[in-house]
């Protein structure tokens, strides 16, 4: 039987993202990203995605790779409520499940487990489809064996697709260069948190900004990791790199890729510091209010 859609009706810009997807990037359909604002509904879209996948090839079977264990299991809620698939062709893989496509028709896999299994598991499983939720998480060297996994029908969703990823001579390179966007397609649609606005999806807000100042021991310590980020920026910039790259030449074996380690490290555990100081101020703040 074929994937349906149940229970919902994607608004007219969500139809617009599925067909663009179905027409594909650079002349492969049913291949590409979806770069959806947070909160426009990629789930819903993305089901419809595998809904016209299915009219394709109606034995059509689906992989749905997500984050984390508490995604994985919303996942399966989606699938169980909005489409036409029963709860005993859901399974999970990861997040205490053991799935395969031997007993479960759709698989949700964590990604960490997904990307030691689901190739291998997806081999038999044919026609596939793969979603890639977040996708921009799949690019971690970690994880890339997951874009391995044989499919047909590729889909890739991310409010924030580009990873910082750069060429043999450090040069940046585009959504579509990089190992995600080669895998599952560059971006097909876009859908920005201007377009959100503009299209009445969000709601109108102000922003409030209340300056709070530091205590004496709290600028102390301000002052201590303000330095110590400064050092390890310095030690970076000698080696011809600069500190906005740190996370990406991070893995690098070398003097470099040690400098680029801690200039990372103690920028990472700095801006912890100064967000749990600030959180702090900010509710003595607001309780003598």
């Amino acid at each position: 039987m074929s994937i349906r859609t149940k229970d919902f009706e994607l608004h007219p810009w969500q139809k617009e993202a599925v067909d663009a997807w179905v027409r594909g990037f650079e002349s492969r359909p049913f291949t590409g990203t979806l770069e959806i604002v947070t909160g426009g509904g990629k789930t819903l879209i993305a089901l419809a995605c595998a809904a016209r996948a299915a009219e394709e090839k109606s034995e059509l079977c689906l992989a749905v790779v997500v984050p984390t264990e508490a995604l994985a299991r919303q996942w399966r809620q989606n699938l169980l409520r909005y489409t036409t698939l029963q709860p005993e062709e859901v399974g999970l893989l990861g997040a205490g499940g053991k799935a395969t496509f031997a007993d479960f028709r759709a698989i949700v896999a964590v990604i960490n487990t997904a990307s030691t299994r689901l190739p291998s598991l997806a081999a038999d499983a044919q026609p596939l489809m793969l979603i890639v939720d977040e996708c921009h998480r799949a690019g971690a060297p970690k994880y890339r064996e997951v874009l391995r996994t044989r499919a047909s029908f590729r889909l890739g969703l991310s409010a924030t697709p580009d990873r910082e990823e750069l060429d043999e001579s450090g040069e940046p390179l585009a959504y579509d260069e990089q190992a995600v966007g080669q895998s599952l397609g560059g971006v097909v649609y876009r859908f920005t948190l201007k377009d959100a606005r503009q299209a009445g999806w969000l709601p109108e807000f102000t922003l409030h900004h209340h300056g709070i100042a530091l205590g004496p021991d709290e600028r102390r310590e301000y002052e201590t990791i303000s330095r110590r980020v400064d050092d390890a920026a310095d030690s970076l910039r000698a080696h011809g790199v600069e500190p906005v790259r740190a996370r990406s030449i991070a893995g690098r074996k070398g003097e470099a890729g040690d400098a680029a380690r801690l200039c990372y490290s103690r920028t990472d555990r700095g801006r912890a510091s100064f967000s749990s100081m600030s959180g702090s101020r900010r509710l003595k703040h607001f309780s003598k209010r």
